[in-house]
């Protein structure tokens, strides 16, 4: 038998939050507040009392401007729905169509303007798919040779890309990803810890491509340590294939960084 039993209904529950909203909303009798100026009506005090500091007498409809082209009744953008009109109204009541043209041209579908939009925004992106489409086997390995040369030239003369849309901060003589990494830091300086930003890369495989993997920081010769968000199956081939030690913080382990409950020892824990 459930502790929590409505009087009215017979209804039993086990929280007592559950049978409190269960009263109130149920079978507590509703009170209805009413603006003397504009006549609105509202179920709650919070929402009425809002309003009536705000409210300055009943509103006069705005007056709709009725297109010549299909009859329909617009309260603004009258010059975006002239330039699409086709004199059957607003496209937004028609049944679908999908993406077809169905004999049409873009202009009878569109308008000028929009048409025109449209058409450049395909063009353009076709080109990239075509050209790279177009291309032998041969030619898209040497392409993505080249790209990764490229990539692995930036890194060695010291570019450090963005993590995802991570902030950065500037932290002592580095710069850091995102404010969980610059907790770490703060929390390290704070225990005492001995680290620096990691700039060694390490060589990994994942989908049949071989990639470079850079942890966030370092310990020592043997050790690293990442900073990570969530987890992604290309994370696990990083970590999978990482030939030294790594430990890995995650959500929990940063909440308790900020909060400094976080202790040296508890760090080690968190090897993989």
């Amino acid at each position: 038998m459930k502790e929590y039993k409505c009087k009215i209904c017979d209804q039993e529950f086990d929280n007592p939050r559950v049978f409190a909203n269960h009263y109130r909303w149920k079978h507590k009798e509703k009170k209805e507040f009413k603006c003397r100026k504009c006549n609105k009506i509202f179920s709650d005090k919070s929402s009425y009392s809002n309003h009536i500091k705000t409210c300055n007498g009943i509103k006069k409809p705005k007056q709709l401007w009725i297109c010549p082209k299909c009859g329909f009744e617009i309260k603004s953008s009258r010059e975006k729905h002239l330039n699409i009109c086709d004199g059957k109204g607003p496209r937004r009541r028609r049944e679908k169509s999908g993406h077809t043209l169905k004999g049409k041209t873009y202009e009878e579908l569109y308008g000028i303007k929009e048409a025109k939009k449209r058409k450049e925004k395909l063009s353009n992106a076709m080109k990239g798919f075509n050209s790279w489409d177009k291309m032998s086997d041969e030619m898209k390995l040497k392409t993505q040779k080249k790209l990764k040369n490229a990539i692995n030239k930036r890194y060695d003369e010291g570019w450090d890309p963005k993590a995802g849309k991570a902030k950065k901060y500037k932290y002592k003589d580095f710069t850091v990803d995102g404010s969980w990494e610059l907790e770490f830091c703060k929390w390290g300086d704070n225990i005492g810890l001995i680290y620096e930003r990691n700039l060694d890369r390490f060589e990994y495989e994942f989908e049949g491509i071989n990639r470079k993997y850079k942890p966030d920081f370092k310990l020592n010769e043997n050790l690293y340590v990442e900073i990570k968000g969530y987890q992604t199956d290309k994370d696990d081939a990083k970590w999978e294939q990482f030939p030294h030690n790594l430990i890995v913080l995650k959500r929990s382990q940063i909440d308790r960084i900020k909060k400094r409950t976080f202790k040296l020892n508890d760090l080690y824990r968190y090897k993989l």
